[in-house]
């Protein structure tokens, strides 16, 4: 993977201006769908709380993406940072 010195869009910041305020999903919509706590769903917009393999299979049956899209986005983001 080619790595840029530009740190790669966060995960929630994807999650919240690509999905969920287009198609007008609230945080407590998201909770319920992922079987996550308010809490935790909000941690999560905020890329406080990672993208697990559980997250992305919800993420992608609620939004109609893929499962890889999301661990594909987190592992870009863990890579950028570890490096």
């Amino acid at each position: 993977m080619l790595m840029t010195k530009r740190q790669p869009e966060p995960v929630g910041d994807i999650l919240v201006e690509e999905f969920l305020q287009p198609l007008g999903i609230s945080h407590a919509h998201l909770a319920h769908a992922l079987g996550l706590s308010l809490n935790q769903a909000q941690d999560l917009c905020e890329s406080r709380l990672a993208i697990t393999q559980e997250t992305a299979l919800g993420l992608a049956n609620l939004l109609g993406t893929s499962a890889a899209f999301w661990i594909n986005t987190q592992t870009r983001v863990d890579l950028w940072r570890a490096a």
